[in-house]
């Protein structure tokens, strides 16, 4: 994509603030309704589940929801374009070497990473992918304070560092390494981490590089921040934002007190990667004009402002190649009662709960406290094959149990025998070598929680270690 094409997503995706709720909801409205005369004319998976629906005259709540399953399992009916071949698209994503590259130089193809069952692949035009890029740099309030500095930064870019999973086709690295124009390139110098890296090694190379801007998840920068209050980490960073999992009110103290910084927060998934944004006055903002985000209860009906969802169903406005239209997200969300915001914007204000996993506090080889974050070993663990879904439980400091459950077909022995491979070779890299006890137990179904009904992949029955939390 050029950059006068990218200037003109810019345009689309600008701020709302002047507007009021009601002509945001007929922006969105409107939308939604050329979103499903499309997906209805072009997606045969579409034109069958909207059969009974008039395309000029609907709710969305007319509309079926959807799910994972469906979508995967009708891929290549669920797209509205025809070059985009669905063997091609694994493939294509399987092939590590291959990530930053466009297929057919005309798509960005991310994937989910699959450990509670199905993995997802999902196939972004240029422009939408432009769109995911605009709605960040403009809507956050955040990194708008670096562009009064704008011709500076022509000479001395902005040091933006990601400590993230690299060895992926995950949406949060294709959102830096797919770049919709040259301009992030001109003001921007980003330096990629891998979160699989030795913690030392990540620390000596952010304070050679002395990031200005710095991101990660947040159970990963919750370790990095017990570096910084230890004197480890030796970075000042102007600007500190978390992404891809629940940033607990925990996390967010000890990030603030590590690095004197108001911590900026996003929430979105791999099927739509821009769905909210945290204002610096700590409220959720949902970009309503181009995502609608239902919370509802179990049987997909809305439940009331204030209450918890058990689930969401997300539509994805700016995704007109493979539609997602009220598609469920196993996200815990609240729309808020109280929908005012020191900010002034007038986009609503929601509240994330779901998706939080527990760090794993451990002792390591010299006897010193660390931990490693559930990311991680979900990074890893993807590459077993055979593997289907799994939870980690930590029952006692340095003893996991782990479930999981084998594809059909798959030998339980060798794929017992690939993640103890993989995680030993993990835990040698992070000074755990035969630190860490391990149970593996293989199982039908990974059980669910008797009352939110989710499944936690990562649970710690002992918590965080008081010798930290006093730090």
């Amino acid at each position: 994509m050029g950059i006068f094409s990218f200037v003109g997503t810019m345009i689309k995706a600008r701020p709302v603030d002047r507007l009021t709720p009601e002509k945001i909801m007929r922006r969105a409205d409107k939308r939604l309704k050329k979103l499903v005369k499309l997906a209805k004319e072009r997606a045969p998976f579409y034109a069958k589940l909207y059969s009974h629906i008039d395309v000029e005259d609907f709710r969305i709540t007319d509309l079926p929801p959807t799910t994972k399953e469906m979508l995967m399992e009708n891929f290549q009916d669920t797209l509205t374009v025809d070059d985009v071949d669905f063997n091609e698209v694994k493939a294509f994503v399987e092939d590590p070497s291959r990530i930053g590259e466009l297929y057919k130089n005309r798509y960005v193809l991310v994937h989910t990473s699959g450990t509670t069952g199905i993995k997802g692949y999902f196939v972004y035009s240029k422009n939408s992918w432009a769109m995911v890029q605009a709605l960040y740099l403009l809507r956050s309030k955040w990194e708008t304070r670096f562009f009064p500095d704008i011709i500076t930064r022509l000479f001395n870019p902005i040091r933006y560092a990601m400590v993230i999973p690299l060895g992926g086709h995950y949406a949060t690295l294709l959102a830096e390494r797919v770049s919709p124009s040259r301009l992030k390139n001109v003001y921007y110098k980003i330096k990629l981490l891998s979160i699989l890296d030795p913690i030392d090694k990540v620390i000596a190379e952010l304070n050679e590089f002395q990031p200005e801007m710095l991101h990660g998840y947040p159970t990963y920068m919750e370790k990095l921040a017990y570096e910084k209050i230890k004197g480890n980490l030796d970075i000042s960073p102007e600007f500190v934002s978390v992404a891809s999992e629940t940033l607990t009110d925990q996390a967010r103290a000890l990030l603030e007190k590590a690095f004197g910084v108001k911590i900026a927060n996003y929430y979105g998934t791999t099927e739509c990667v821009e769905i909210a944004y945290q204002c610096p006055y700590g409220k959720m903002h949902l970009h309503q004009d181009w995502v609608f985000l239902e919370p509802v209860d179990e049987d997909d009906n809305p439940v009331p402002p204030g209450t918890e969802s058990h689930h969401v169903l997300v539509t994805n406005l700016y995704n007109t190649v493979q539609p997602i239209i009220r598609y469920r997200l196993d996200d815990v969300v609240v729309w808020e009662k109280d929908q005012r915001c020191e900010c002034g914007s007038p986009l609503p204000v929601i509240r994330v709960i779901g998706r939080a996993y527990d760090n794993f506090w451990v002792k390591d080889k010299f006897g010193q406290y660390t931990s490693f974050a559930p990311i991680g070993l979900q990074v890893i663990l993807i590459e077993v094959d055979g593997l289907r879904a799994f939870q980690m439980v930590q029952e006692e400091r340095n003893r996991i149990h782990m479930l999981y459950v084998a594809e059909d077909g798959a030998e339980p022995k060798r794929v017992e025998s690939q993640i103890r491979e993989k995680l030993d070779r993990y835990f040698v890299e992070q000074n755990l070598d035969g630190c860490i006890e391990l149970d593996l137990e293989q199982v039908h179904e990974i059980p669910r929680d008797p009352v939110s009904g989710k499944v936690k992949l990562f649970y710690s029955k002992v918590g965080v270690p008081d010798e930290v939390l006093k730090a």
